[in-house]
């Protein structure tokens, strides 16, 4: 009988602490954690050259940026801006596209919490740079602003 109330009392207690660490999806939508969280800045970096140029990794797109964040294209004749949402929309729409060039990039600017960095994509016939500026945020290591030339 002592072993019966040891097993029911063991039970109880399993099913009240799976509860409490179930209660942010009962309550409401479950928060997802960020897998980038404590990364390195380069390897946002890795992350993201790998994400438009090679369609790798494309599910991690809504985590490299910050919420405020702006693309924008300075072209000759043009001038393009786009948002959070377009450019991982857009990311997310490339998966398994790989562009024929290779890439590199270095740092310019390295702080603890403010990164710059220079990334080239050299194509056949002409050559993309993307500048990205980069924050140490509480939930890790977020690209705030990439400004694209084709120099």
């Amino acid at each position: 009988m002592k072993n019966l109330a040891k097993s029911i009392i063991a039970a109880a207690m399993i099913v009240v602490s799976a509860s409490s660490f179930t209660s942010a999806a009962v309550i409401g939508s479950p928060v997802e954690a960020n897998p980038l969280k404590y990364v390195k800045a380069t390897t946002m970096v890795d992350v993201y050259l790998d994400a438009v140029t090679k369609g790798q990794d494309v599910d991690l797109a809504k985590y490299l940026f910050e919420d405020g964040f702006t693309q924008t294209f300075h072209g000759k004749r043009t001038k393009a801006t786009h948002q959070k949402k377009e450019i991982v929309k857009y990311i997310e729409s490339n998966k398994g596209y790989n562009y024929n060039c290779t890439t590199s990039y270095s740092v310019l600017e390295d702080q603890d919490s403010y990164t710059v960095v220079k990334a080239t994509l050299n194509f056949e016939n002409f050559t993309r740079v993307d500048m990205l500026t980069m924050q140490k945020t509480e939930d890790g290591w977020k690209i705030s602003k990439i400004d694209v030339t084709y120099p």
